[in-house]
């Protein structure tokens, strides 16, 4: 699965390019008027020659005041003047059509920018940067698998930058730690106490390596420039901190069952009642009659007595083969065991890992998804009790493969998708919880306002 990948370290090196005309460029833009940058967007708009009197058209403008701005504006190599007419640059076009998108005022950075921003990289160096293999038959998504594909592997490749001591390090930390993960340029060169051009140095690199962005914001006559997160990462934090729980009072909690360790307990007790010679069976399974004391010594019902049964059959702590159940040298020695340990022993029993469950599909009923579910409850290791529905809320399980939490295209936009799961997949995972994890004693359950919730035990704590 990705998420057990070590996010690749980028090589990107601003040496391996003319990286001070992009400094300069953005430099030139960050001084431009709301004006000029409406004018450069319809140059960018028309074809690679035509004449300047349609600006004044399409802009209603004074020519003057158009052939002024085409003067003020022609250093940044995007056309050239000719006569009445304007001759465009094809390369530059495509240059400023990625910078003037940053001007917009529903620009965010993301992956659709950082797809951009890649088409501008000379071909031979993206192998080199981004550590892609020279057989790659798409580089683009190449980069996804390797730095974005999931919420762990793109939060690694940051790590790879907030730790490190520099000053790509600390502007990512001053970004990272501002409201909406997203900062004032202004307010970057006061904190850091460098030049502009220093900046936007630090800046450009670390956009080459996906870490920040720069956007700029028309505010009246000026341009206010901003360094912000990876969008798609920003709403993925976003989503986590929607997602509410709610507030369990554990003394409005009814129980399935009193104590902390109950399965464990009573199976404790059905041996004893087996070794008084009080259980009477009938070919190999237990008779009804002897059932029934079961459920009034217990206070419980036949559904649970005949799992208490087949767990002990399965562990070989009863006999049934005689006419009287029979405790076995094992299930003796079980009993003396101390309860905290003897449900350690049963939850990691190998016969309690069998999973001979008929009512779910091979594809589903599998050892690894079983144990993928056991791992899934290390998110509630400082919780007490919580709604079944709400641990669905804020967990992934990869079942299959459409149950990754992983970076998708979905109606035109980017984003990290939780996964949902079929009614099978659910019920799936709702039996593993509530009934192997609950018989093993690593979870208690029980009702909070008529709905499922439950609670890892001490020693559900204790794993975890």
């Amino acid at each position: 699965m990705p998420d057990l990948l070590i996010a690749r370290k980028t090589k990107v090196s601003l040496n391996d390019f003319n990286y001070q005309d992009d400094i300069d460029h953005r430099i030139a833009l960050s001084k431009l008027t709301p004006f000029q940058i409406e004018l450069l967007s319809e140059i960018l708009f028309n074809p690679l020659i035509f004449p300047i009197s349609e600006l004044g058209e399409y802009l209603d403008e004074n020519i003057d005041v158009i052939k002024k701005n085409l003067i003020e504006l022609e250093s940044l190599e995007l056309y050239k003047i000719d006569a009445d007419q304007l001759i465009v640059n094809k390369e530059m076009r495509k240059l400023y059509s990625l910078k003037l998108a940053k001007f917009d005022k529903h620009f965010s950075y993301g992956i659709d920018l950082v797809e951009m921003m890649l088409k501008r990289i000379s071909i031979h160096l993206l192998p080199v940067w981004y550590q892609v293999p020279r057989t790659s038959t798409n580089i683009f998504e190449s980069i996804i698998e390797n730095y974005f594909i999931t919420p762990k592997i793109y939060s690694r490749h940051l790590l790879e930058f907030i730790h490190t001591k520099d000053l790509l390090s600390e502007v990512a930390n001053h970004v990272i730690k501002s409201p909406q993960a997203e900062i004032n340029f202004e307010e970057l060169i006061q904190k850091m106490n460098i030049s502009e051009q220093e900046l936007h140095k630090v800046i450009l690199e670390l956009e080459l390596n996906f870490i920040v962005a720069l956007k700029y914001i028309p505010q009246g006559n000026k341009i206010n420039l901003k360094v912000s997160l990876l969008n798609e990462w920003k709403e993925y934090n976003a989503l986590l901190l929607s997602k509410e729980e709610t507030t369990v009072d554990p003394g409005s909690v009814v129980l399935c069952r009193e104590k902390e360790y109950a399965f464990i307990e009573d199976m404790s007790l059905i041996i004893k009642e087996c070794s008084n010679n009080q259980l009477y069976t009938t070919d190999s399974e237990l008779e009804n009659s002897c059932i029934q004391d079961l459920c009034n010594t217990l206070n419980a019902e036949k559904d649970y007595i005949k799992a208490l049964i087949t767990k002990l059959t399965l562990l070989h702590l009863i006999d049934l083969s005689n006419k009287l159940a029979q405790a076995t040298e094992i299930g003796l020695k079980w009993i003396n065991i101390p309860l905290k340990k003897r449900a350690h022993i049963t939850f990691k029993h190998p016969l309690n890992q069998i999973m001979q469950l008929t009512q779910f599909s091979d594809q589903i009923n599998t050892e690894r998804n079983y144990l993928d579910v056991v791992k899934s409850l290390s998110i509630l290791a400082d919780k007490e009790w919580i709604l079944l529905e709400d641990y669905f809320k804020g967990v992934v399980i990869p079942l299959t493969q459409n149950n990754s939490l992983s970076l998708k295209k979905c109606n035109k936009r980017w984003a990290y998708i939780y996964p949902t799961y079929t009614e099978e997949e659910s019920e799936f995972i709702r039996f593993v919880i509530f009934h192997r994890l609950f018989e093993s004693g690593i979870i208690q359950k029980g009702k909070f306002n008529n709905k499922p919730c439950f609670k890892l035990t001490t020693l559900g704590k204790d794993l975890y």
